[in-house]
């Protein structure tokens, strides 16, 4: 793919300058750290509420608040997991801070090195999305830095495939959320669906309802959007994204053309396969013979013309194609039916 290597070639190439100042933070990090070595868990603690009203005043990206954030970080992992932080895991997360791509190879701990550069986003208070490429790996990286970000005062949260509203929108509000990649993309189309449905409501249904655009604001489930790192970046934006992420729903009412649907199939189930219509093999159509297309056309049909949203052929056509399908070979029914 010759243009994604010109666009990591540009990338590598406008990150050169910035990597001078980056290994001039190591050695203040490093001698910050040590200072964090005597203090008790409650100090650091205390030293973790300080960096917020530092990120508050200074910004996240002033060099006293990475150097404070970064020391902070690479002590809780020491007492918690019991790591030292290398200089090119610092290096990394230093990269990861500044919005930048890190290429790390295999063992040299990508876990660990996104957690500084995750600790210091948070003290914004705006959230921190960390993707990974599957449910396994998210549980997997939440359950290592947990113990880390406790130490520090701040919250981090696991988002599932199975996790219902509550608990999603529960781990959103933490400083730091893991999840699969695709998970933060279903979840940001939900909320925009829900966006979309509220804007599309008549003037003064809130005053009927008894409710305020706030109340729907708060149903939402993320937050907001502010800083994201992406662990394996190619498999979550390249080769999921091969994947579209498709949402689907019961709209709660009978489809307008339900009474068409209904009458296609009573006269469908008086088609001959052999006289009226073929059927492929694989299942992928329908059609309809000369024959067939005689009989529904003749034969007596009660429906609302208005209501057709496409030919009478092609009613009869999808109504046969549903017969032919065969329960727990070409589809399945679960337990709430």
């Amino acid at each position: 793919m010759p243009f994604l290597s010109q666009c990591v070639d540009f990338a590598k190439k406008a990150a050169l300058p910035q990597l001078g100042a980056v290994d001039k933070l190591i050695p203040s990090i490093r001698t910050r750290w040590h200072s964090l070595k005597a203090d008790s868990p409650q100090d650091l603690c205390a030293r973790g509420h300080s960096a917020k009203l530092m990120a508050a005043r200074q910004g996240v990206d002033s060099d006293e608040c990475r150097i404070l954030a970064f020391a902070l970080m690479a002590e809780a992992l020491r007492r918690s997991r019991g790591i030292e932080l290398y200089d090119v895991q610092i290096r990394a997360s230093l990269a990861l801070a500044g919005g930048n791509i890190a290429e790390m190879q295999t063992g040299e701990g990508k876990t660990f090195s996104c957690a500084p550069a995750a600790y210091l986003h948070s003290l914004a208070g705006r959230g921190v999305h960390i993707a990974t490429p599957n449910d396994y790996l998210a549980s997997r990286d939440f359950d290592l830095v947990l113990p880390a970000f406790r130490l520090l005062g701040g919250r981090a949260g696991l988002l599932s495939t199975d996790s219902d509203a509550s608990r999603k929108q529960e781990a959103y509000q933490c400083d730091v959320t893991y999840g699969p990649g695709h998970e933060f993309g279903f979840d940001y189309l939900r909320d925009q669906l829900s966006l979309r449905a509220e804007s599309q409501r008549q003037l003064g249904e809130h005053l009927i309802s008894g409710t305020s655009p706030s109340d729907h604001r708060a149903s939402l489930l993320q937050r907001g959007l502010y800083y994201a790192i992406i662990d394996e970046i190619d498999n979550v934006l390249l080769d999921d994204a091969a994947s579209p992420l498709v949402l689907s729903q019961a709209s709660g009412s009978p489809a307008a053309d339900a009474d068409v649907c209904r009458a296609a199939r009573k006269v469908a189930l008086r088609l001959d396969p052999e006289t009226h219509f073929r059927a492929s093999a694989a299942l992928s159509g329908v059609r309809l013979t000369s024959e067939g297309e005689q009989l529904i056309h003749d034969c007596d049909s009660t429906y609302d013309v208005e209501l057709l949203q496409r030919t009478w052929t092609e009613y009869i056509e999808q109504a046969l194609r549903a017969e032919t399908l065969q329960r727990d070979v070409h589809y399945t029914v679960d337990s709430e039916g």
